[in-house]
Order: C-alpha cells, then sequence, then structure tokens
C-alpha cells in the first residue's frame, strides 16, 4: 500500500515520500499491464497530493509551486522483472543490501 509521509528535510522545505510496499501480481494476472498501471497510479496519486498539500500551504501567496516529492521501494534482486518495471519509471537504485539469509535487496527511489 501507498503510505505518504511528510517529513522535514535538512533545509526548510518538506519532502513528501510515498512508499511502495510488498506489490505483487497473482501468477495468473501477470503479462496484463498491472504493475504498470498500479505504478502510474501512485505517480499520478502522489503528483496531485503534493500539489495540494502545496498549493494549501501557499494559499496565502496564490503561488503555485510544489515541494520535493519522492517514492521509495525495495524489491528483490532476483526479481528482473520488477526492476526493469520499475526503471521503466525512472525509479533508481539507491542501495544494495545482502541479508543474513544471502538474499540481495535492491532499495530505489523516484524523485517527482
Amino acid at each position: 500500500p501507498l503510505q505518504p509521509t511528510k517529513i522535514p528535510s535538512n533545509t526548510n522545505t518538506n519532502i513528501l515520500i510515498g512508499e511502495i510496499s510488498h506489490m505483487c501480481i497473482d501468477p495468473a494476472y501477470r503479462g496484463l499491464g498491472l504493475s504498470k498501471m498500479l505504478i502510474s497510479h501512485v505517480i499520478n496519486y502522489m503528483i496531485e497530493l503534493n500539489k495540494s498539500i502545496s498549493n494549501n500551504n501557499n494559499n496565502n501567496n496564490n503561488i503555485e509551486t510544489t515541494n520535493p516529492c519522492r517514492i521509495d521501494l525495495s524489491t528483490v534482486y532476483e526479481f528482473e522483472t520488477a526492476r526493469y518495471v520499475y526503471q521503466t519509471y525512472g525509479f533508481i537504485i539507491i542501495k544494495e543490501e545482502i541479508l543474513n539469509d544471502g538474499c540481495k535487496l535492491i532499495y530505489m527511489s523516484l524523485k517527482l
């Protein structure tokens, strides 16, 4: 599920962060474009949420600006199709981690 969080950054602005957590498509429904549809929805949701929050914050100035916004996720290295789909949307690998069981975890992020 998408979990938008507004956190303070190291500057005077706020960063809106969404997280894609545990996205899975049942094998019977893979190849139908559902992952792409879900990712597109999350991206559009975050963009609109950020605009709404930013406009409310700037309501007194009548200026339309947006704060920094990003979407974070993690996936297993072996899930090549998932990595490929995320990268086609602009997600970049920001960190790799080897877990105790030898599984390689990839952390990815998309700045909007």
